[in-house]
């Protein structure tokens, strides 16, 4: 059984990890200019943490207290990229404002 949150920051890695897999091919040839579309922006950033958050070496063995570090370091993540997600937005409305 997980919590509430946990479940919801596991839905966000998911959802992450679809955008970064749509845009996968055009950063892969160079033809994905950054800002055409702020969800693959924040996909391409939190790829690197997202991995990394994934990954166990062959060796470690995995105890309650991992799974508690792992538990809260993948929902302080997921908070740190909602931030990222909203400042992204603030942005992107004042550069539309400004446009008008």
């Amino acid at each position: 059984m997980t919590a509430g949150e946990q479940q919801s920051a596991r839905r966000e890695v998911i959802k992450l990890l679809s955008s970064y897999r749509d845009v996968e091919d055009l950063l892969n040839i160079g033809a994905y200019p950054a800002g055409s579309n702020p969800e693959f922006d924040i996909a391409i950033a939190c790829k690197p943490t997202i991995d990394q958050l994934l990954q166990q070496g062959r060796n470690e063995v995995q105890g309650q207290a991992q799974f508690d570090y792992a538990r809260r370091l993948l929902i302080a993540m997921v908070n740190s990229f909602n931030e990222a997600r909203k400042k992204i937005a603030r942005a992107t409305n004042s550069g539309q404002r400004s446009q008008v």
